[in-house]
């Protein structure tokens, strides 16, 4: 028995009627022309198999029953064993775990065994990876390589492998929200905004900046890329633009894999201590927002706090070592693209 392949039923004549002795119940039923029960390959080659349970002897016996029925009563059943795919998380960020869980259609004892799950990239032509291979029924891995993925388990039913349905499965990047105040990033965010105040001048001034990454493998976020912009006379506003940088190493992980990916930009706006402009903006700028969106890459942005007197702002004459804050940079939320090199 296969899907969309019909299983042919054959109930065969016998004998001939009985004329005046009356009804003649001979038959024999036949499935896919066998009389024999048990598991059975598909008759099309597929490596399917489907299970004849017959203990009343009514699928597989011939009968010559005469006039008594020896049908009645009586039942057999006919069913295709099969495997079920379960995700607790279809749609996940990295680093998450959630847990895929196998089951097993075999009734009456059929051995069920040698489970496995396998994971590709979305599309027909895209290889299949092996994630894991086991006993147990439950499997908790984390995810590694971000992407848009098709799963699928399987397991060994009487000898014979069978697959569950295809699922989706999503793995996305972390949200800006989620590495904002990360530990290991502060020191990095902190001696640059210390090096864009000590390098404040009478005269001029600049931004620093980097970008923000997540290494899959031991679950650390660090920086690299570390760039200052360039220095900006005191009657003009500062800027600066970040390198262009590779975006996964390595380029295209496995689906099973692990890679060192990056999530992000960091980068530090300018005192207004010593500037002929009358004030500022703080937060992110027009430019920091147009750059997050065109690069499908979250920010964030080391700027001093508001000025009550001038709500979203600071004035001219703000003074250095005032309270500052991280402000998030979006949109996007979270960087978008999942494999490919931006």
């Amino acid at each position: 028995m296969t899907k969309n392949k019909p299983c042919v039923s054959r109930l065969n004549r016998t004998d001939t009627n009985r004329g005046p002795l009356g009804s003649d119940y001979d038959w024999q039923l036949l499935i896919d022309d066998t009389a024999v029960p048990g598991v059975r390959l598909d008759r099309y080659g597929s490596g399917s198999v489907y299970v004849v349970e017959d203990p009343q002897n009514l699928l597989t016996v011939l009968y010559n029953g005469d006039a008594v029925n020896m049908a009645k009563g009586k039942t057999g059943k006919i069913y295709v064993p099969g495997v079920l795919l379960s995700i607790s998380e279809p749609i996940v960020t990295l680093l998450d775990t959630p847990t895929f869980t196998i089951s097993a259609i075999a009734e009456n004892g059929l051995p069920a065994s040698d489970y496995e799950i396998e994971i590709r990239r979305m599309g027909d032509n895209e290889p299949w990876y092996k994630w894991y291979e086991g006993s147990s029924k439950t499997f908790t891995p984390t995810a590694r390589a971000a992407g848009f993925y098709e799963v699928r388990a399987s397991a060994l039913l009487n000898g014979t492998r069978v697959y569950s349905a295809k699922k989706d499965f999503d793995v996305y990047f972390p949200k800006v929200e989620n590495f904002m105040y990360e530990a290991d990033l502060q020191p990095t965010f902190n001696a640059m905004w210390t090096t864009t105040e000590t390098e404040t001048t009478t005269t001029q001034r600049r931004e620093h900046g980097c970008y923000i990454t997540l290494n899959t493998t031991n679950g650390m976020y660090g920086t690299i890329a570390h760039a200052s912009g360039p220095w900006m006379e005191n009657d003009e506003l500062a800027g600066m633009i970040l390198p262009a940088q590779n975006l996964n190493l390595p380029f295209t992980p496995s689906p099973t894999g692990m890679a060192v990916y990056v999530v992000g930009w960091f980068h530090t706006h300018t005192p207004t201590t010593y500037v002929t402009f009358a004030e500022r903006s703080v937060g992110p700028s027009d430019k920091d927002k147009e750059h997050a969106s065109t690069n499908s890459l979250p920010g964030i942005v080391y700027d001093y706090l508001e000025d009550p007197s001038i709500p979203g702002k600071i004035p001219a004459g703000h003074p250095l070592g005032m309270g500052k804050k991280l402000y998030p940079i979006t949109p996007p939320e979270r960087r978008l693209k999942p494999w490919n090199m931006d």
